[in-house]
């Protein structure tokens, strides 16, 4: 509609211009400069033949110029097509790529290159497709190629991390991923990278700036961010307590308990160097601590080795004490009752078990009650009883893997999986096995003809030997293997 509109107005104004001109038609007077001949053409008519002259020139500069730049725009639509084909190429070898077509991939990177001339972008399908072919060495160059280019620089790196990760190279690997941490600081697959490397190295201060980073980048939530940092600061301490240098290992041992408390292992081996700096009454407060946070045998036993030339009824009224930081909690009253059978307090040994038995009580709880019926003399039915309920309970809390689900008796802060941090203490399922419809289902109960062996009131653990405790937590393991 506007269009017509201002066709209309140029129009009409044309046909007022055209009837002013006829109205007041003028005369131009023209003087050859040679013969002194004299011409007096309407005015009208000299402004159409000016107007002719100028079309006249203006299509014939247009025609000179289309002949003199016709070659360079054929030049220029055959190259543009030549590059229409060579993106359709390496889009199809990208794809024949990612399907594993390595045939495919090889044509469709030769036929890439060059048609586009050795673009940076075809390096990256060269490299793939050499990946696929099994030969290393080429997708190695073709992505140090990359990094001569400033577009594909940081798909180089990647590619080169890869490489050193599969080859087992952890030391080029974390040197690559640093160069690419420089080059996109803020990119996900980089920052979750250079930290599982940097754990694996061993490098925990750096470890830890990856940590605030991946939570400012919200790639891990605040707990699992506060976690992290504790288990790295407690990998610290177990540092310089290796290296003998007990204060600045008690430093960082008070921040991994102060940032995880529930974590056992952490507030045993802060517990262990207070004690190397004679600083008993802060080792026993930090065990309090984190037996309030969290009850756990490694807590335990840490208590109860506090003070090794206690009696028996000594420990046992220490932990009647510690039983009240954290009343109705299975593993307090499995401690209780432990120490109660080491004292020979059985009618106490009894309620704590009972006590148990409300909570969820674990095969430990059984065993412990056929413990006490045997050592007082019970019933040997009963004692069997009790044992035959210890085959059907859950089975007692270990280290369980998050990824794999395998157990281990001792805390590590690398699962069997090479994982950090993938160990979580709990149950792990019961297994029944598979019986055929013909075959007897018997029974195996544990031999009860044994005796209960003596204590050592010496012993600094001090705990009934009727539970399968794992080994004492905080102490430095394998990464590789934490069993």
């Amino acid at each position: 509609m506007i269009r017509l509109i201002i066709f209309l107005i140029i129009a009409l104004a044309a046909a007022a211009t055209a009837v002013w001109f006829a109205d007041n038609p003028g005369q131009v007077q023209i003087t050859e400069p040679w013969g002194g001949n004299t011409f007096s053409p309407p005015f009208g008519i000299m402004i159409l033949g000016i107007l002719a002259v100028g079309v006249a020139i203006t299509v014939l500069y247009e025609l000179y110029r289309t002949i003199v730049t016709a070659p360079k725009k054929i030049s220029r639509y055959r190259k543009q097509k030549r590059k229409e084909r060579g993106y359709e190429e390496l889009a199809t070898g990208l794809v024949a790529a990612a399907a594993g077509d390595v045939h495919s991939a090889r044509t469709s990177t030769r036929r890439a290159e060059k048609l586009l001339e050795q673009a940076p972008s075809t390096l990256l399908l060269g490299a793939r497709s050499a990946q696929l072919d099994g030969n290393e060495t080429e997708a190695r160059g073709k992505f140090k190629q990359m990094l001569q280019h400033k577009e594909t620089e940081f798909l180089g790196l990647r590619g080169l991390l890869g490489q050193a990760i599969q080859d087992g190279d952890r030391e080029e690997a974390l040197r690559i991923a640093k160069k690419a941490y420089l080059r996109r600081p803020n990119t996900p697959w980089v920052l979750t990278t250079l930290f599982d490397l940097q754990t694996e190295m061993g490098d925990w201060r750096e470890a830890m700036a990856s940590v605030n980073d991946m939570a400012r980048q919200k790639l891990i939530n605040a707990e699992t961010a506060n976690r992290h940092r504790a288990i790295l600061a407690h990998l610290q301490a177990e540092k310089r307590e290796e290296e003998e240098r007990y204060q600045e290992a008690f430093e960082n041992a008070k921040k991994a308990h102060k940032l995880l408390p529930s974590l056992a292992p952490i507030a045993v081996t802060a517990a262990r160097i207070a004690v190397k700096l004679e600083k008993h009454r802060a080792a026993k407060k930090i065990l309090e601590t984190s037996w309030k946070a969290q009850p756990h045998p490694a807590l335990a036993r840490a208590l109860a080795g506090q003070n090794p030339g206690q009696t028996p009824t000594e420990r046992y009224r220490t932990f009647e004490r510690l039983h009240q930081l954290n009343p109705n909690h299975l593993e307090g009253e499995l401690a209780l009752a432990e120490q109660a059978v080491a004292a020979e307090q059985w009618p106490a040994a009894r309620e704590a078990l009972e006590r148990a038995v409300k909570l969820g009580a674990t095969a430990s709880v059984y065993r412990m009650f056929a413990d006490v019926e045997r050592a007082t003399g019970g019933d040997a039915d009963k004692i069997q009883g009790w044992l035959a309920k210890a085959v059907d309970a859950p089975s007692d809390p270990t280290w369980i893997c998050r990824a794999t689900g395998e157990t281990r008796a001792r805390w590590s802060a690398f699962g069997p999986d090479g994982k950090f941090d993938s160990l979580r203490w709990g149950s792990p399922p019961t297994i029944v096995p598979m019986l055929s419809a013909d075959a007897p289902a018997e029974l195996i109960l544990p031999d009860t003809t044994r005796d209960v062996p003596k204590r050592n009131e010496s012993d600094e653990l001090s705990v009934a030997p009727t539970r399968a405790a794992p080994a004492v937590d905080g102490e430095r393991a394998d990464k590789v293997d934490a069993a």
